[in-house]
């Protein structure tokens, strides 16, 4: 059995929270649009994170139109707050902005530069045929929850995701090309989160099933 070490082109993103309803007047809201350095057009299902101050850590996803919105964040004195879009098959992008109690910033725009651009000399509308090659890359299928709360609070305490491998014409791997997957997790709050199982083989479909479960601490955990 092969073992790969694929770089994702993006990260994915889990938010542990503690359920809560709370509002003030201080809340502020941060929106904007993300989108294509290259053509202007709007990136759908693009992730934007408050990587910083760490309590407010929480991501959002835009929708067709390339838009995102936090609402709720709530602070009490001048903070500097950094956000980073990101997108598979783009690079990111990270901004700082210096926010105020009850602040609405509707303008702060993302634009994403692509990773890989076409050859010049292809033309493309090729269709590739033929047994699947090796492993390339892995692509995030499906993802159960985004948010789920930390251990013992009750409710939901763990995400299943599905990745599919596939090869550098984007065909999945076949069974006799199966690897390893193996997952980790590059940052979180430190409470105990954890990946189950860490690694996976692909099956006939070239996909690879796993599952996040929380700790006893809130945050973002990059997975």
């Amino acid at each position: 059995m092969k073992k790969y070490h694929l770089l994702s082109i993006f990260t994915l993103l889990f938010v542990i929270a503690i359920n809560s309803c709370t509002t003030t007047d201080d809340e502020v809201i941060i929106a904007g649009q993300v989108s294509d350095a290259d053509s202007g057009d709007p990136i759908l299902g693009a992730t934007v994170e408050i990587e910083t101050p760490s309590e407010l850590a929480d991501f959002v996803k835009t929708d067709s139109l390339g838009k995102y919105e936090f609402t709720g964040i709530d602070i009490t004195e001048v903070t500097d707050i950094e956000l980073t879009a990101s997108a598979a098959n783009f690079g990111d992008v990270s901004k700082s902005v210096k926010v105020a109690p009850s602040d609405v910033l509707n303008n702060i725009d993302f634009e994403l530069t692509p990773n890989d651009s076409q050859d010049p000399d292809d033309t493309g509308g090729d269709e590739v045929s033929g047994e699947p090659e090796g492993a390339a890359a892995i692509i995030l299928n499906s993802l159960s929850s985004e948010s789920i709360n930390i251990r013992q609070t009750g409710g939901n305490i763990s995400s299943r995701f599905t990745f599919t491998v596939v090869d550098s014409a984007g065909r999945a791997i076949n069974t006799e090309g199966s690897v390893d997957v193996q997952f980790s997790i590059l940052k979180g709050p430190g409470g105990g989160e954890t990946v189950i199982p860490q690694t996976v083989s692909t099956n006939a479909n070239g996909q690879a099933v796993t599952s996040l479960f929380s700790g006893d601490s809130a945050g973002v955990v990059r997975v």
